[in-house]
């Protein structure tokens, strides 16, 4: 995400097909509004971001706060949304690991209390015999949000009609029950 976020500002793309609304990206994107709020119903998905820990660790999430975190919470590089989450709440995190996979190895390794990752993969991850006996997802998500075509702002600005036009588009197509069993069946996919 980091690259293409670079590519959007410096003007070198126009656009990344899985966007979080936050404030570390409005300032050069664009995304589907409803009023003053993103149009969650021409969101391209819904996607959840999980906690984890190790087996026996007394850290909890109750969805709004840590509590018993002594180390810094694990998080993918790049990941915006997180990062921004992490910072409002004045939590310090670790964002160097590239892949899920190197933050579950931190985690196992005590370099952190936490880490949170996008739910399917982080499934994934636990059943592998490495992380299975070490590691475990807490139930209450860390986030819960859609994610759009983002769209650079001064793309948007020359084609407005046409960027909401593919907004529309991916809302209806997203309604449709095709892409719907789709996306069941690759979600499915992704946790094993």
């Amino acid at each position: 995400m980091v690259r293409c976020r670079e590519e959007i500002r410096a003007g070198v793309a126009d656009g990344f097909p899985t966007a979080p609304y936050t404030p570390s990206l409005t300032s050069f994107m664009s995304f589907p509004m409803h009023g003053a709020a993103p149009d969650n119903t021409r969101a391209v998905m819904l996607a959840r971001a999980m906690v984890f820990r190790r087996k026996g660790s007394a850290l909890d999430w109750d969805g709004k706060q840590f509590s018993h975190r002594n180390l810094p919470v694990l998080v993918p590089f790049g990941a915006v949304l997180l990062l921004d989450r992490l910072q409002a709440m004045g939590v310090p995190h670790d964002d160097k690991g590239k892949t899920l996979d190197l933050i579950f190895a931190k985690l196992a390794a005590q370099r952190g209390d936490a880490a949170i990752g996008a739910e399917y993969s982080g499934i994934a991850h636990l059943t592998e015999p490495r992380f299975a006996t070490q590691l475990e997802m807490l139930p209450v998500p860390f986030s819960e949000e859609p994610y759009f075509l983002g769209v650079a702002s001064d793309y948007h600005s020359a084609h407005p009609a046409a960027v909401e036009r593919l907004w529309d588009a991916i809302g209806r197509i997203g309604k449709s029950a095709a892409y719907r069993a789709y996306y069941q069946k690759a979600v499915k996919g992704a946790a094993h």
